[in-house]
């Protein structure tokens, strides 16, 4: 199951995966058992992602293997790149502490996929950022 609306809570995050029968914690004592272990609960996964539609969908992805923590939508996918800018209206700053804030922008060959070459050309997607 994948989650790519808004960031699931811890709370329902670790429902889903207990009324999926996920397991909620586990402790790989070698890398070759967390790959073997990775192709059998791959299946059985409750996973979180985040984007927009402009953006294929897809800007962040949690890892399969990952089935050991809540409360984060993952990494950056492979050929995108997110930046925190701030937004002084809402009092929401990158150096903010402990937890950055602002808005999040993103650029990439994959941004707004199936658009470029209609409306922009790609080099427009990898020298600007878009708001999310």
């Amino acid at each position: 199951m994948a989650s790519g609306a808004a960031p699931l809570s811890e709370a329902v995050h670790t429902f889903l995966r207990v009324c999926f029968g996920v397991p909620v914690r586990f402790i790989y004592p070698s890398l070759k058992l967390l790959f073997c272990l990775s192709v059998l609960i791959a299946h059985y996964q409750v996973l979180e992602g985040y984007g927009q539609t402009e953006s294929s969908a897809a800007l962040t992805a949690q890892a399969s293997w990952d089935v050991g923590t809540v409360g984060h939508v993952g990494f950056p996918i492979t050929s995108i790149e997110l930046k925190l800018v701030d937004v002084p209206q809402m009092d929401y700053l990158h150096t903010d502490k402990p937890y950055p804030r602002g808005e999040i922008c993103y650029r990439g060959p994959s941004a707004c996929k199936g658009t470029d070459n209609f409306f922009f050309p790609l080099e427009f997607f990898l020298a600007h950022f878009f708001a999310v």
